[in-house]
């Protein structure tokens, strides 16, 4: 069998018996878990944006990121919990473009401030 061929009926009948027979159920996380979840993240994701170094940003986006598909993972395999990975992951990577793109503004208004005083006092050849 492949995933796109016809499902038969019987088996899915027999799929569901046997998962009632063996009380083998998905359960999901509740909405409030998943929305304290989400915000908890997102925080921790913007505090490291903008109170550490790029270097040490950036590996914890990154590691961020990649847990989150690991403990989705993790969680359905092993403990049958469905876990709304894609929310949290879409939710994690909008945080980190927008706390990137206000970070990169923001140092760049600094630099021309820097520069237009600066500007003052030295000549501009200094300056650049």
């Amino acid at each position: 069998m492949s995933p796109i061929e016809p499902f038969p009926g019987v088996e899915i009948h027999a799929a569901v018996a046997n998962n009632l027979l063996e009380n083998d159920f998905i359960t999901s996380v509740p909405n409030l878990v998943k929305n304290i979840l989400i915000l908890i993240i997102c925080a921790l994701l913007l505090a490291a944006i903008f109170w550490t170094p790029s270097r040490v940003n950036i590996s914890v986006s990154a590691v961020v990121m990649g847990s989150i598909v690991v403990i989705g993972l993790l969680l359905f395999s092993v403990y049958r919990v469905w876990f709304p990975t894609a929310e949290i992951f879409l939710s994690s990577l909008l945080v980190i473009i927008v706390g990137y793109t206000t970070k990169y503004v923001s140092e760049d208004a600094q630099k021309r401030a820097i520069r237009s005083a600066f500007d003052l006092y030295l000549q501009k050849e200094l300056v650049e």
